[in-house]
């Protein structure tokens, strides 16, 4: 019996020639063997948006190998990541085929370990139809989208620009945390108070120092004020105090954005090294996929980390570990980013790699520990020459810590820190914005998104923070204007959330794109007058909207206009003043 296996990655061979007999044949394909044809769009709408394809022009050998191979199995397996491209690759694959006799198996590798690839092989299923048509539904949004919006966009920048469905829902929320504007950090005090007497020491945050309230300082000057009040050594008597107790539950295991996040963040990696590095672990069978929405753990695996944690460690196991959610509605059962061995650091991995697996590993272990108990305590204190101060110390509760502060008792201050607080008062950093996009954007997108703005000069990336450039805002505004209820994040969701429907099968495909043309088409037909009327007027596009009809407004010589002329007749004129010259003092006369 001749077992014909079709893979999209090469380095994928390697693992399953081990893990399976010798005799089985490996045929690599790569991710895409197809392509839309250059005909306008590539997609027909009047034809319950049909598309054009064509076979690759790079991918006539493949083609030719895929025909012989097919011609002489008997048993095909289409082997590829859990998602929906493997599905549509496994369709074009058979399409270009011709008459397949041999029976036709789909198969999730998960993860590519010996025992990851056996159960799956295993547990083979049939090509599911519906998540081909999944995959059509979101190859034909993001061809509408670039080959639509792009001519008008390279209008208004007088350059060619290219902007995917991802991209313009990165810009939507850099534009709502962006104001264009530099900010300064904010300070605030942390220090150590303790119990007297011989008490242990806590950190604590300053809130405030005698009338003067508020979390956080706004300036080193503020800052230094507030400390030099503090009388270090000094007995402070607790007037009021304050305490709550709650669970914290531990985060459940990585999913790609969370990930990629957590990497920019904690290793200073770019996203894009970041996913290469991941696909090396999951390629040398370390890890399981690692583009992956879902935060689900297989039961074997799950049971394999607990009984290593109770032999090994002192940890405090959860006694039902906290649900992790489902894998998406209509989507592959792929697991969330773990590790497929449990004991032991795998060899032969470089220094970045070794630091991605060790967070992967943390991640799954606390997830199946119980929810930490917190207490936080607020107090007021005030010293024998009525000197107040308010402070807030947050802890890990335990049987007797911290100690429970009292009307009455007194505390000793010392060992006071400065501190710059990050967050809302701070840019928007890459990790953050790579874990909210994972709320919209398809796993697959999300680690290309910082550099392609960047590439096209859209925004501003270091390490610490993403700003738009001005040329980045100025797109976002116009998006915002005129693409509001079809490319914000609000309708990438509920994209998302309609795709899953229809690989349930619970809608189909034109009905689906339907629902997004009748929208776009109106915002499309507007932008693109809006463009060609900005072509015929020339002028500058100013950073401003129309009062009367909020459309852009136009600078030409000396006037102001609307982009929507004639419709709206609105006009300004900037009027030229004389120069006078005034002298400086009356001596001067």
């Amino acid at each position: 019996m001749h077992n014909l296996i079709l893979i999209d990655n090469p380095r994928c061979a390697g693992p399953l020639r081990e893990a399976l007999r010798p005799d089985w044949q490996i045929l690599p394909l790569g991710a895409r063997l197809m392509q839309l044809t250059h005909e306008p769009l590539g997609v027909d709408v009047r034809q319950d948006f049909a598309l054009n394809w064509e076979p690759l022009p790079t991918k006539k050998e493949e083609i030719q190998q895929l025909r012989e191979a097919v011609a002489e199995a008997d048993a095909i397996y289409i082997a590829t990541a859990p998602d929906t491209p493997g599905e549509l690759l496994g369709a074009h694959a058979l399409e270009l085929a011709g008459d397949v006799q041999a029976t036709v198996n789909r198969v999730w590798l998960t993860a590519l370990d010996p025992a990851s690839i056996r159960d799956a092989f295993q547990k083979p299923r049939p090509l599911d139809e519906r998540r081909s048509e999944a995959e059509l539904a979101r190859v034909t949004l993001d061809q509408l989208v670039q080959d639509t919006l792009s001519p008008g966009l390279s209008v208004f920048m007088d350059e060619p620009v290219t902007l995917t469905p991802a991209l313009a829902v990165a810009l939507h929320k850099l534009a709502d945390d962006d104001d264009g504007q530099p900010k300064t950090p904010a300070w605030t005090v942390m220090g150590h108070w303790q119990v007297l007497p011989d008490g242990p020491a806590f950190q604590a945050q300053l809130h405030d120092v005698g009338n003067t309230s508020g979390a956080v300082f706004a300036s080193h000057q503020s800052l230094a004020d507030a400390v030099g009040k503090l009388q270090e050594d000094t007995t402070y008597t607790v007037e009021k105090a304050k305490s709550t107790t709650w669970l914290d539950y531990p985060a459940p295991a990585y999913t790609t954005s969370s990930l990629l996040a957590e990497a920019v963040q904690l290793l200073g990696l770019t996203p894009t090294k970041a996913l290469r590095e991941l696909r090396r672990l999951y390629e040398g069978g370390h890890i399981t996929y690692p583009l992956t929405g879902s935060d689900g753990v297989p039961a074997a695996l799950e049971k394999a980390m607990r009984d290593f944690l109770r032999d090994h460690t002192d940890s405090h196991l959860a006694a039902i570990p906290l649900a992790h959610s489902l894998p998406e509605a209509g989507m592959p059962s792929a697991y969330a980013i773990l590790p497929t061995r449990i004991a032991g650091m795998p060899q032969d991995l470089s220094s970045v790699q070794q630091r991605l697996y060790r967070l992967i590993w943390r991640r799954f272990a606390d997830s199946q520990l119980a929810a930490d108990c917190l207490t936080r305590q607020t107090a007021r204190l005030s010293s024998p020459d009525n000197h107040c101060i308010t402070l807030e110390l947050q802890q890990l509760s335990g049987a007797d810590f911290p100690p429970r502060l009292h009307k009455g008792d007194q505390v000793v201050l010392n060992n006071w820190t400065v501190v710059p607080v990050t967050g809302d008062e701070a840019m928007t950093s890459p990790a953050a914005l790579l874990d909210e996009l994972g709320a919209y954007v398809p796993p697959r997108q999300i680690a290309q998104i910082l550099p392609q703005l960047k590439k096209r000069g859209l925004i501003d990336l270091s390490a610490r923070q993403v700003r738009l450039t001005e040329r980045g805002r100025f797109l976002a505004r116009l998006l915002g204007i005129y693409f509001k209820d079809s490319l914000s994040p609000d309708a990438q969701w509920g994209w998302r959330q309609s795709i899953h429907h229809l690989a349930r099968g619970q809608t189909d495909r034109p009905t689906l794109l339907n629902q997004f043309w009748e929208v776009y088409l109106p915002e499309l037909k507007a932008f693109s007058t809006a463009a060609f009327r900005f072509d015929q007027l020339g002028g500058t596009l100013l950073d401003e909207t129309c009062p009367q009809c909020q459309q852009p407004l136009v600078q030409i010589r000396d006037a102001v206009v609307c982009l929507a002329r004639p419709a709206c007749p609105y006009t300004y004129y900037h009027k030229r003043r004389p120069l006078v010259l005034q002298p400086l003092s009356s001596e001067v006369l």
